[in-house]
Order: C-alpha cells, then structure tokens, then sequence
C-alpha cells in the first residue's frame, strides 16, 4: 500500500504529480507539498512539478492552492473516472492579438476548414498505422484499406460537414476492427466489446479509453491555454459552452500514437486485468488500481521519444502538446498555412 501511494504522487524533474488516493489532504508544508492519507506521508517538491492531477475526493487546501497559482502551477481536476473538470490556474497568459487572430481564422470558412483537414487527415493515417502494426485478420485488412480512402478523400474535400462525415466514418471503422488488435492475454476484455462507447463505457476496453482520453485532454487543455489560445474556440469541433475545443482539435492526431497504444499496450500484456474494473450501473469504470496501472503505462509512454518528422529531430511525448499549440500559434500569429502533421509510419 505503502509503495503504491507513492507511485501515485511520485514526480520527476517538472512532470505532472497524480494524487489518486481517495480522501488524501494535500497541504503546503515550506517548499514542498504534503500529501496525507491515514498514517501515510508523501512530500512533493514544488520545482519538480509542472501540474497536479487530483482524481476524485482529494482535499488541497487554501494555502497549498496559493502557492501553486504563485509559481504557475496548474491544479487539473477530475472525477475519480478521469473526466477533466477544469483547472485552478493563475493569470495566465495574456496575449489578445493571438486570440483575436484566433477568433478571425475560426470565422474564416476557408481557413476553418484548411486547419481542421490537416487534424483529421493526421488523425485518420495515425489510426491506420496502428491498426496496420496490430491488426490481424482479413477483417483488419479491409479497414486499413478502408481508411487509406478516407484519408484521401479527407485531403481533398473543402467541406466541414463532409469532413466530420470521413472522420466519423474512419472512426466507425477503425473502433468496429479494435478487437482485431488485442491478443490473448486480453481475450476477456475483447469478449466484452462491442463498438465504441463513451458516457457510459460500458466494457473494460472502452472503459480504459475513455479514462486514457481524458487524461489526456487534460494535458492538451494546459498547454493550449498556457499558449495564449482561446481554449474553447475551435476549428474541427464546434463550439459548445465548456468544451475544450481546440485542444480537442490539436490532440486527434496524437489520440491513436499515445492513448490508444497505451490502451492496447496494458491489456495485451495483461497488467490490466478483469479485477481492475468497477461496474456502475450500466458503466464500466476502472477501479483504483486500474487507473493506477493506466497512469503509470501513460507515463512510460510520455517518457518515451520520437522523431518529428516535421521538425525534423526528437521529441518526447510529453512535450507534443506543448510544441503543437506552440506551432499553431505561430501559425495564426503570422497568419501561414496549417502546419503539417506527424504522420506515424
């Protein structure tokens, strides 16, 4: 027990710091954070943390909140199930003219729909490699097939609508083979799948995912804000009062290169097993232990590098939000062409 709460709120050098543990008191004790849970203590350092994820019933108090605003550290909230309610952050960033030049290029249908190609033509060819590298089957095969269509037939098409329709559709596809990417060690999680489902997942598959999901809008949502960009003003996803549009924008072509490996990468190996699942009702919910076991494959995952094959040198995982709201901001700033998106090979 004692090793599993410091996994949780363990952090390396300016990484985000998880507090899972329900009913844990996160207090401000000099330069450090105190994480308390029955007659367990854990110290946080404040100058190696660049966010703090609080999960479910977790206290942080007053003061421990003002330090953190102070050093521009972001508090992200969530339900225990991972759903991203929103941040306690300082001031911010204050740049009107990126935000005006935002606003300008998401009213521009010509430039609206220019952007929200390059996001779903990404999205699509990353989803494709994926099931590719997994996949086995005729039926994978097909879809693959399937999908080069629609990533071409995405590149060409000037229309919004038409466009969410191809994403829709390679979604479709793609979700409907996921089972053809799980191996045996996951043969009870594949049982249970039966398509895509999000509120509520309704299988350990789609409860995983959804989990990995939000997770990860979450750390899109910072690095979009921290840019300087209108969070809630996108170019793919219309507006909706409280949806972080843009950072879902941003986040569709990494979805299947981070979340979805993790998803398949945990269950395949079996580290994520039928015990870690809680049912609600007709939800499927990863359990304490599950979301512990998700985070930590997650992290692995952002630890990891790649070869950007737009910048043309390395990068870690973690540091891609970041960099693409930074290039989309550049971007809108200089008012240029969408810029190009790393495709997976």
């Amino acid at each position: 027990m004692r090793d599993a709460f410091k996994r949780d709120c363990a952090a390396a050098i300016r990484h985000p710091v998880y507090v899972n543990n329900q009913g844990a008191r996160v207090a401000l004790a000099g330069n450090t954070l105190e994480v308390a849970m029955k007659d367990q203590r854990q110290r946080l350092r404040l100058d190696e943390m660049s966010e703090m994820i609080v999960l479910g019933n977790i206290q942080v108090t007053t003061p421990a909140l003002q330090e953190l605003m102070r050093r521009g550290i972001p508090v992200c909230w969530t339900t225990t199930s991972g759903w991203f309610l929103g941040a306690t952050t300082g001031f911010g960033h204050g740049d009107g003219a990126l935000r005006a030049a935002q606003h300008a290029a998401a009213m521009d249908p010509a430039r609206r729909i220019a952007f929200a190609r390059t996001w779903v033509a990404a999205k699509i060819r990353n989803c494709r490699t994926l099931l590719r590298r997994n996949g086995s089957g005729r039926a994978a095969k097909l879809a693959v097939r399937h999908l080069t269509e629609l990533v071409e037939s995405a590149e060409r098409t000037g229309d919004l609508d038409k466009l969410r329709g191809y994403e829709g559709a390679a979604a479709a596809t793609y979700f409907k083979t996921f089972p053809a990417m799980l191996r045996e060690r996951a043969a009870w999680a594949a049982e249970r799948y039966r398509g895509r489902s999000r509120r509520p997942p309704r299988d350990p598959a789609n409860a995983a995912l959804s989990f990995a999901y939000t997770v990860q809008t979450r750390s899109w949502s910072v690095a979009v804000t921290a840019s300087g960009l209108d969070l809630y003003t996108g170019f793919l996803h219309g507006f909706r009062h409280g949806r972080p549009a843009l950072a879902l924008d941003l986040m569709e072509p990494a979805r299947p290169r981070i979340a979805d490996s993790v998803v398949l990468r945990i269950l395949n190996s079996g580290m994520l097993k039928a015990g870690h699942m809680e049912q609600e009702g007709d939800a499927v919910l990863l359990g304490e232990q599950g979301r512990r076991v998700l985070l930590g494959a997650l992290e692995d995952r952002l630890a990891e590098t790649i070869h950007h094959d737009v910048l043309g040198h390395a990068v870690a995982y973690r540091d891609l939000p970041s960099i693409e709201a930074a290039r989309l901001a550049r971007a809108l700033r200089r008012n240029e062409e969408p810029p190009a998106q790393m495709s997976w090979r």
